[in-house]
């Protein structure tokens, strides 16, 4: 198999009853630029269609999960997040999807967002950090908030504190089973 291949992200199985588009969340979230694929796959499916994610990400751009979940949110199409690890951004992906799907043994994280700027730090880091902030908070209250208690909530947008959930904890917080 060609490396091109090896990096797709979205698989489409044509059938006469409605299109299955597999989509592979399984690495870092990178830059936007990186998933034109899938938000156009989101953007053309249709309410015959089906759009499964497989997520095993640990997370990352914050920018990238708001495009995303922002076609999600858009697409006519079931939505549904197959999930065994599904840390930082990749639960906003998670908590966008209709159905669920979540293995045994999966391990999902909610947090703060995390940044590290090494060399490249921008001139106005603080307008920047506030930016971030500003993200997080409105992806966090749009997507988190049926997942999260008040005071976790409250925990990761003031603190930097990790909140991990097992599998049934998930299913029994969101008040519904795995779709398996």
């Amino acid at each position: 198999m060609s490396e091109s291949n090896w990096k797709k992200k979205v698989f489409y199985f044509p059938s006469s009853d409605g299109d299955t588009y597999r989509v592979f969340i399984d690495d870092e979230i990178t830059e936007p630029s990186d998933y034109r694929d899938v938000i156009t796959a989101l953007r053309g499916a249709t309410e015959r269609d089906m759009v499964e994610f497989e997520i095993n990400s640990m997370g990352g751009c914050l920018h990238t999960a708001l495009a995303i979940t922002s076609a999600i949110e858009d697409c006519a199409a079931l939505t549904v997040a197959n999930v065994s690890r599904a840390e930082s951004a990749a639960m906003f992906l998670v908590m966008a999807c209709e159905g669920l799907n979540i293995e045994a043994g999966a391990v999902c994280m909610v947090h703060n967002f995390q940044t590290s700027y090494g060399y490249n730090i921008p001139s106005n880091l603080q307008g920047n950090l506030e930016a971030e902030k500003y993200l997080f908070k409105t992806l966090a209250e749009r997507y988190l908030k049926e997942l999260l208690t008040e005071q976790e909530m409250k925990d990761i947008l003031e603190t930097s504190r990790d909140i991990y959930f097992k599998e049934y904890e998930i299913e029994m917080r969101l008040n519904k089973d795995s779709l398996h």
